[in-house]
């Protein structure tokens, strides 16, 4: 993929990263778990086609 870095540094900036200094894939996936569950997450449902919102990626353990 020779756009690869490119891609890279925009995922990390969207999810609030660094790219200069990226994360191990787990501390990536650990921030993207987090914003799903915060307030952009109601910005972000991905609807089905049936106009319902789909089940969240991640399960809330906050409660």
């Amino acid at each position: 993929m020779p756009d690869l870095d490119r891609r890279r540094e925009r995922a990390a900036r969207v999810l609030g990263l660094d790219p200069a200094a990226l994360p191990s894939e787990a501390a990536a996936l650990a921030r993207l778990a987090e914003l799903s569950r915060g307030p952009v997450a109601a910005t972000c449902l991905v609807v089905g086609y049936d106009g319902e919102p789909l089940d969240p990626l991640f399960e809330d353990d906050r409660s």
